[in-house]
């Protein structure tokens, strides 16, 4: 009896808590279309328009952010593990990954849209560059190497002045 209800409760709280984290993290437009669209518009709306609220130029759209949604979160978890293994912490650096997380949290006890997660996705920007920059600078990485070769490649114009 009890024990049974207690583990009901907790798979309903575990899946509603889950739902709750995709629905507002993981919408990768933010809400932005679907806001515009159920708003009265004063001008009759062209085939872009359309094609946005309910055609493949939407769909389009909604490809393109999920794909750079998944990068940027990718990005900036690696983000934040490139400072820590390079010991690059301190307050400024900290400061938006502990923003990010705070609101992670707020939006998850109280009321949250996806729309407002939008202002701590661009506080995601910075973190995320900082790993591609670890990653494209890295020692492990033979992009400095390529770039190094393409350097003492002449360009034709100093064979020109010869």
């Amino acid at each position: 009896g009890t024990n049974r209800q207690e583990l009901y409760f907790v798979l309903f709280i575990n899946h509603a808590i889950q739902c709750k984290i995709i629905s507002q993290w993981n919408e990768p437009t933010y809400e932005s279309i679907w806001v515009s669209k159920v708003k009265s518009h004063t001008n009759e709306l062209n085939w872009i328009g359309n094609g946005m609220y309910d055609g493949s130029i939407g769909q389009f759209f909604e490809l393109y952010f999920n794909f750079y949604m998944q990068i940027l979160f990718i990005a900036f978890a690696a983000g934040i593990y490139f400072l820590f293994i390079n010991r690059k912490t301190n307050i400024e650096t900290v400061l938006l990954p502990l923003v990010i997380l705070g609101a992670f949290g707020y939006h998850l006890l109280f009321e949250g849209k996806s729309q407002y997660v939008l202002t701590y996705i661009i506080l995601m920007i910075p973190t995320a560059s900082f790993a591609f920059e670890c990653i494209l600078n890295g020692k492990y990485t033979k992009i400095k190497e390529f770039v190094g070769k393409l350097k003492e490649i002449p360009d034709g114009k100093e064979s020109e002045k010869a």
